[in-house]
């Protein structure tokens, strides 16, 4: 029987300081043994968002704890984790640094290897952490000032999707692009008209249900 993988997530991309520890299991999924999250709502709700640099501060006041607690919860020592992982970007340079530079030194001092992850990517990937989820899939990535359409092909292939003129579709800037309904849902169809052919008339009788879903994300986002 082959070992199953067990490593030490971090995460201090924006405003929580974050620790997990996941094992794969035998349906080619994860296990989350343990996920510890500090929350920074608090300190930055006087100024209306988040500030970096009370933001680094608080990370690097919480990590350490964070992340003992993480791996005590999950009742995982070092010496049992296969590597460690941390959030390389994009995010706030001076968050991302307390999260990479701690989990880059445990990883040294434990003679472990050490991930950098893309942050956006994390978050494409994650539905299929505990769920067996086929690839490809349309996802929709909110996310700070990242916010788009997706088609996750696979790991480490990921396409926004595009309609003439490298025009991306997404919430981007005030949610103009997807002001454009019609663009917008004609890419959307013939994404999944691309991927699921033979499957037509199906995917056309969906048209009302995306136009509604881009109004509805328009108006929560106006």
């Amino acid at each position: 029987m082959n070992k199953k993988i067990t490593f030490l997530g971090i995460e201090t991309s924006c405003d929580e300081t974050a620790a997990a520890v996941i094992r794969e299991n035998e349906k080619s999924t994860a296990d989350i043994l343990s996920n510890v999250v500090s929350s920074q709502i608090e300190e930055h709700k006087e100024f209306g968002g988040v500030v970096p640099e009370l933001a680094a501060r608080a990370h690097l006041e919480n990590i350490e704890f964070i992340i003992d607690k993480a791996l005590k919860d999950s009742k995982i020592s070092l010496k049992e984790i296969d590597g460690v992982a941390a959030t390389a970007g994009p995010g706030l340079i001076v968050c991302l640094t307390v999260g990479l530079n701690i989990g880059k030194s445990i990883a040294a001092f434990s003679n472990k290897p050490f991930v950098g992850v893309n942050h956006l990517e994390g978050h494409a990937l994650s539905p299929g952490l505990e769920n067996k989820i086929e690839f490809p899939y349309l996802l929709l990535l909110i996310s700070g000032g990242h916010t788009q359409y997706l088609i996750v092909k696979d790991i480490n292939s990921l396409n926004p999707l595009i309609k003439g003129g490298g025009q991306e579709y997404g919430l981007r800037s005030g949610t103009e692009n997807l002001m454009n309904i019609e663009g917008f849902r004609a890419s959307v169809e013939d994404k999944l008209l691309e991927l699921n052919s033979g499957k037509c008339e199906e995917i056309k009788s969906k048209r009302d249900y995306l136009e509604e879903m881009i109004l509805n994300l328009i108006f929560l986002f106006r």
